[in-house]
């Protein structure tokens, strides 16, 4: 898509500092477009912004950041190298779900994560009866 002229610069406005109101305003502003972000919480991020409270802070989960492809496209789209701005770490485990009386930690593949699962929950894994 070619970039707009200076003078020819349209205004968009964007509503809501989440992931996806921040790379749609990171790919219009490459394309030359002249926007403006508008957040209604003291802090960006949306639905994968921590919550602080009484010292503790909670991770609510940036899934999608578990998905580096999608990063580097967002980036890539923007005109940047997500390399030049991230530093990725290999997690394993990805992450753990915790229950009262056992805990289920994800590996970073999908092959020992299925193994796991159906050690966790027998009949749950894909092509079961159960799933």
């Amino acid at each position: 898509m070619p970039v707009l002229s200076p003078t020819k610069r349209k205004k968009i406005v964007i509503i809501g500092a989440g992931p996806g109101g921040l790379t749609s305003a990171m790919i219009l502003a490459k394309r030359g477009f002249d926007v403006s972000v508008y957040e209604a919480k003291n802090v960006v991020g949306g639905r994968n912004a921590a919550i602080r409270t009484d010292g503790f802070t909670f991770d609510t989960g940036p899934t999608f950041l578990m998905m580096r492809f999608i990063l580097a496209e967002m980036f890539q789209e923007a005109g940047r190298d997500v390399e030049k701005y991230l530093t990725f770490k290999k997690l394993d485990p990805l992450y753990r779900l915790k229950f009262e009386d056992r805990e289920l930690p994800s590996p970073p593949t999908t092959g020992p994560c299925a193994r796991k699962s159906a050690r966790f929950s027998p009949g749950s894994e894909p092509g079961s009866t159960g799933f």
